[in-house]
């Protein structure tokens, strides 16, 4: 490995010791990366994913009711499935009527009340 060919000139507190080190130390993992192209060399992709339900999760410290965490839920589920066309109705009727059992029930996805463009047709 070339590594090990140049380690003797740099300084082990330098930021190229440094670096060089550290890569000896995770040469393993490093391997495995270049051995199967699955392998993410980051996790970036899973922290932007798990971030929404960390912000969410201080959220819910302000749910100290029943109901208010049940609505968190609701919203934080309608809100990562819904498609947006979906959103912006469902957000718009419950802003200009109001909040009744019967104006909830009308807008949940399974309801027959909905208009027809609300989804993408999958093709």
């Amino acid at each position: 490995m070339y590594l090990h060919e140049i380690e003797g000139q740099y300084l082990p507190k330098g930021k190229m010791g440094s670096a060089i080190s550290y890569t000896f130390h995770k040469e393993e993992y490093l391997r495995n990366f270049f051995k199967d192209g699955r392998c993410e060399l980051s996790n970036n992709l899973a922290e932007q994913r798990i971030k929404p339900f960390v912000i969410a999760r201080k959220n819910f410290l302000f749910s100290n009711t029943k109901n208010g965490a049940k609505a968190s839920t609701i919203y934080l589920s309608l809100i990562e499935s819904a498609t947006y066309k979906y959103l912006e109705y469902v957000l718009d009727i419950l802003s200009t009527k109001g909040l009744s059992n019967e104006i909830k029930n009308s807008v949940l996805p399974y309801s027959k009340q909905l208009p027809k463009n609300l989804y993408v047709k999958k093709e």
